[in-house]
Parts: C-alpha cells; structure tokens; sequence
C-alpha cells in the first residue's frame, strides 16, 4: 500500500492523486463517505493545504475546491461528485481573465484606435 491510499479507498477505487480527479458515483457515495474514505481524503487534503497553500490540481482545481466538494456530497449522501469538470467549474482567475481583461483590452484597443484614426 502507498503512502497516499488507505484500505477503504483502495477497496472502493478512489485514489487521489496530483491529477486532482476523483470521481464517486451516486450509488458508492454512501460507501465513500461512511467507511472511512472521506476521513482519509480529508485529511491529505488538509496536509496538502496545510503545507502549500496555493496548491492546484492538473485539473486547475485548488484544494479548497475538492474540499468543498468532498463535502457537500457527503452532507447529503444522496449524489456522487466529479471533481475533473473544469470547463463547468473554471478556476477563478481564468474566469476573471476571460470575463473582464480581455473585453476591456479590447475596448480600449479599439477607442484608441479611433481616436488615433478619426475613423
């Protein structure tokens, strides 16, 4: 057994890894959290933060996010969880990029150039 896995996890599977992508079904979310998986991701979670706070995944997910997620799906052990959607769940910075800094270079790009052209 490595370091990073514990029996409950490898009987059901779940292993996580610097990909960040941990996938439980709805009918194994039970399983997960009740049988000691989710105490065990908590807790190399909590190390990982505890020791590189800016920590991201390869899926761009900070630590918080698989967090957050781990624990929403098993407060209500009714639905499994994904944590490699990136697109749906886009890391903020992108998203602030992509939002905001882009259509406002381009704006200004453009008033610059009509100001400088008359056009």
């Amino acid at each position: 057994m490595k370091d990073n896995d514990s029996t409950p996890c490898l009987k059901g599977g779940y292993s996580l890894t610097i990909a960040g992508a941990l996938i439980v079904s709805d009918s194994d979310i039970s399983d997960f959290c009740i049988n000691g998986c989710y105490d065990h991701i908590r807790s190399v979670l909590d190390c990982i933060q505890d020791v590189k706070r800016d920590f991201f995944f390869a899926t761009k997910q900070p630590v918080s996010y698989v967090m957050n997620v781990t624990k929403a799906a098993c407060s209500s052990k009714t639905k499994g969880f994904n944590t490699n959607v990136t697109k749906a769940n886009p890391n903020s910075a992108t998203s602030l990029y992509g939002r905001l800094y882009m259509p406002l270079v381009s704006t200004l790009t453009t008033a610059a150039f009509i100001a400088t052209y008359g056009v």
